[in-house]
């Protein structure tokens, strides 16, 4: 299977909500956007017919994070508290190409993919839902798990340079606690092709 690597830099801006196993949002991290180096495989596209602009292709990814506030009555806050970690990630990805036959110039396409993630988390965070009856109280998370992610995304490339906007969203669970991911990044890679 021909594919490419893409290597390159990416602004992120992560935030991670806390729930419990009813639901209910116990705290929220939040992370100020910063830059990270990223690195990515694509398979070549593959369309539905040889004149459609629908297609799918591969998609993995590595992306690291790092949240040191929380969201405290709708402010950040410092409670000296940290979540950090990585995600390794793995889906099918759907697309719509826009301007499949002008080789030329700038190629958009917008796509959508499900997959699974490997995400590591360590930290601790604080309680900030008042009406729980741990309000206030430190907790520590140590963890790793696969689990179901999908992501969305907006594609810019042309010749071997590729710029993405993507939201990413995967889910871990730990004892009774979920820790839902959101990562929203802005890339720049260089396509490395591979045969």
């Amino acid at each position: 299977m021909a594919a490419d690597i893409a290597v390159g830099i990416q602004l992120t801006g992560d935030s991670i909500k806390i729930k419990d196993d009813q639901n209910i949002e116990l705290a929220k991290m939040e992370g100020d956007a910063k830059l990270y180096p990223s690195l990515s495989l694509f398979s070549k596209p593959n369309y539905l017919f040889n004149d459609s602009q629908w297609g799918y292709q591969f998609k993995a990814s590595a992306t690291y994070f790092d949240i040191s506030k929380q969201d405290v009555e709708g402010s950040e806050s410092n409670l000296n508290t940290n979540i950090y970690g990585y995600s390794l990630s793995a889906a099918p990805v759907g697309f719509y190409h826009f301007n499949k036959n002008e080789t030329d110039s700038w190629q958009f396409k917008v796509g959508i993919g499900i997959g699974v993630a490997y995400t590591k988390l360590k930290g601790d965070f604080v309680i900030t839902n008042s009406d729980d009856a741990d309000y206030g109280e430190l907790k520590n998370v140590d963890t790793k798990q696969v689990s179901l992610a999908s992501a969305t995304y907006l594609e810019a490339k042309r010749g071997n340079h590729l710029i993405v906007l993507q939201a990413f969203v995967p889910t871990v669970s730990k004892e009774s606690y979920q820790f839902e991911q959101s990562s929203i990044t802005l890339s720049y890679s260089y396509l490395i092709p591979l045969y």
